[in-house]
């Protein structure tokens, strides 16, 4: 555990970044970052925040609230996406700025990185695809967000569809329907079930 922050300034003619490294009540593994619950994150707007590859450039102030754990993975959602996905553990609320997105040419999953697109998860596990900027010598997706959004994971893929076909392949049972006071699912899938009201709040999650 650390407890110091340390707050670096970059300058390129014409050009101004803030890079931030922030050491308090995090603890590090290997691709890992988790941020324990006793405190927020705080991004201030046009800070750069860089996670093994990923950064993150908000436009506004951001913030990370409560714990949540941030993890890289080298498994591929599917055929048409590269072996690179950033993972957290909470959703990402409300973010607007720059993202980009690293990648190694062994990563492609045999791709034409011509072609790459930044896919983002967001908070009902629907993967949507956003056209992006592709810079092939520097290896990078980049796409700016505007208005703010919300996400659970991070990738890139050949611009198709990364929903999996598990649901193909197993059957899923969800009744009564429509339902009042209860509603039972069948299925042989280890699922997170979260509940939403109208109005997109989350009332449950399993």
């Amino acid at each position: 555990m650390f407890n110091t922050i340390t707050f670096y300034q970059h300058k390129i003619p014409g050009l101004k970044f803030n890079f931030i490294f922030v050491l308090i009540c995090f603890n590090f593994h290997a691709h890992e970052l988790t941020n324990s619950s006793c405190y927020a994150l705080d991004i201030a707007s046009n800070t750069l925040f860089y996670f093994s590859g990923l950064e993150l450039l908000p436009n506004s102030d951001f913030q990370i609230n409560g714990a949540n754990d941030f993890t890289k993975s080298g498994i591929a959602i599917n055929a048409q996406s590269v072996n690179r996905v950033y993972n957290f553990s909470n959703t990402f609320s409300n973010f607007q700025g720059d993202i980009t997105f690293h990648y190694e040419d062994t990563e492609l999953n045999s791709i034409d990185e011509n072609n790459l697109v930044l896919q983002l998860e967001d908070a009902t596990n629907i993967w949507n695809a956003y056209a992006s900027t592709v810079n092939p010598k520097n290896n990078t997706v980049s796409y700016t967000f505007v208005p703010p959004i919300s996400f659970l994971s991070v990738t890139a893929s050949d611009g198709t569809s990364l929903g999996t076909n598990e649901f193909d392949q197993t059957l899923v049972q969800i009744f009564p329907n429509p339902a009042v006071d209860w509603v039972k699912i069948n299925t042989d899938l280890k699922l997170e079930t979260r509940l939403f009201d109208t109005t997109g709040k989350q009332m449950l999650k399993t």
